[in-house]
């Protein structure tokens, strides 16, 4: 083969190897410019994440801060004019001997009483250091053991969190609060029961609470009827729960069944 054609063969190889080395060299490029595009791409994405996550984060915080304030202002303020009342409403039944006067103070005092209970609950929802299982389970069994004290009723409890430290909102914990609430008040009155037994379960992303009691039960129809049923049912809604009762062999078991994610 004459040397021209030979060096022409050579020229075109080259050629062609310098064209394959240019098409891989821009298409490396592309890809790289492709790459850092994604690239900046998604940390603007996570920025902007950031920012609404830190904005939702800061509301918290002040909603949280309010949250406390009130609670402070409920407590200074409303708690000690309550103690004011009950203090002047027993200096007057000490002072003054009318039985008619002495019946009204007694009123009076046990209103005073009531409504220092029902706000020392709203305190207690209103706290965010509460935001827990386990303060909501604490709180629970020292309410339910402070009802029953006076009476010949036996209370049992127990619990399975794995994670006690669950959040839990103020609104959630309210709602499942009354409602237990509720139940502990029908099986003082109704119930004749002798034990009453209590069981917080984390399951998965559900909470599960049980009530049992060992009284005479219940007929289907006040299951079916009554405020404080339809209260019940529209606390669980609130919290997208869910709750039955059973009768069981000697008494009725009621539970709440409450998402927590």
């Amino acid at each position: 083969m004459p040397v021209e054609i030979k060096i022409t063969y050579l020229i075109a190889i080259a050629i062609m190897l310098l064209l394959v080395g240019f098409i891989i060299v821009t298409v490396l490029i592309h890809n790289k410019k492709q790459l850092l595009f994604l690239k900046e791409k998604q940390l603007k994405e996570a920025e902007f994440k950031n920012a609404i996550l830190e904005e939702k984060l800061t509301q918290q915080k002040i909603i949280e801060a309010e949250r406390m304030r009130i609670s402070a202002d409920m407590h200074d303020e409303l708690g000690a004019g309550i103690s004011a009342i009950k203090l002047q409403a027993e200096f007057i039944k000490q002072n003054f001997r009318d039985a008619q006067l002495e019946t009204e103070l007694n009123d009076l005092i046990d209103i005073t009483k009531d409504i220092n209970s029902a706000m020392r609950e709203m305190l207690w929802s209103l706290n965010t250091e509460n935001d827990t299982l386990a303060n909501l389970f604490l709180y629970t069994v020292n309410y339910i053991e402070s009802f029953f004290k006076k009476s010949t009723l036996t209370t049992h409890f127990s619990k399975i969190l794995d994670h006690p430290e669950t959040r839990i909102s103020a609104t959630s914990r309210r709602n499942i609060f009354l409602c237990i609430k509720e139940c502990i008040n029908n099986v003082y009155k109704h119930s004749g029961a002798k034990n009453i037994d209590m069981s917080f379960v984390m399951k998965e992303n559900l909470l599960i609470i049980k009530l049992a009691d060992d009284g005479i039960g219940f007929d289907q129809e006040s299951v079916t009827s009554g405020n404080g049923l339809r209260t019940m049912q529209f606390r669980m809604q609130e919290v997208n729960g869910k709750y039955k009762i059973d009768k069981l062999s000697k008494g009725i078991s009621t539970t709440f069944t409450i998402p927590l994610a």
